[in-house]
């Protein structure tokens, strides 16, 4: 059995159904996946975090784990690698536009991407799609008064469990 949780339930996760406290890391889309195993009782916990491998691993060793360098996977269960959503980040930009409400600018990336990226797709889509004529991106930017907002997976994740333990 494979039982995929939030990074931040993942120790409880591993202390409670893994007798041996070990937990692999591997980089993954901007992050890194840990998975702990009981081969004995074939249970399996993955999950992900945007930490490096290194300061996930350096907060696993604070909290009593052991750490290397790897990815337990199951025959039976699919990993966080089949799942083309597990990494995915949501980028949005809300800004000022032509009509009497802001305008709102939405994209996803497989990895977390800077404003400017955000801000240079946005860029791009409007003049393919011809709603910005030849304007210089830097005066876009300025013109548009963008904020812009990126919203990852686990991010996604943790606003979906809040809802589930409000009364």
């Amino acid at each position: 059995m494979t039982l995929q949780v939030p990074f931040d339930d993942f120790e409880e996760a591993v202390r409670r159904y893994i007798p041996d406290l070990t937990v692999y890391l591997r980089s993954y889309a901007g992050g890194t996946v840990l998975s702990s195993v009981d081969p004995a009782h074939q249970i399996a916990i993955l999950s992900s975090c945007r930490l490096t491998p290194f300061e996930a691993g350096k907060q696993l060793k604070e909290a009593g784990f052991s750490v290397g360098a790897g990815q337990w996977y199951t025959a039976d269960a699919a990993t966080l690698d089949s799942d083309p959503l597990a990494s995915v980040v949501v980028g949005a930009v809300a800004y000022r536009s032509g009509e009497d409400r802001p305008g709102l600018w939405v994209d996803a990336y497989a990895e977390m991407p800077s404003e400017v990226d955000v801000l240079q797709a946005m860029y791009d889509d409007l003049r393919s799609t011809g709603e910005l004529g030849e304007v210089p991106f830097e005066e876009f930017v300025r013109q548009s008064n963008a904020t812009v907002v990126t919203v990852t997976a686990e991010n996604l994740r943790q606003y979906i469990a809040a809802k589930r333990t409000e009364p």
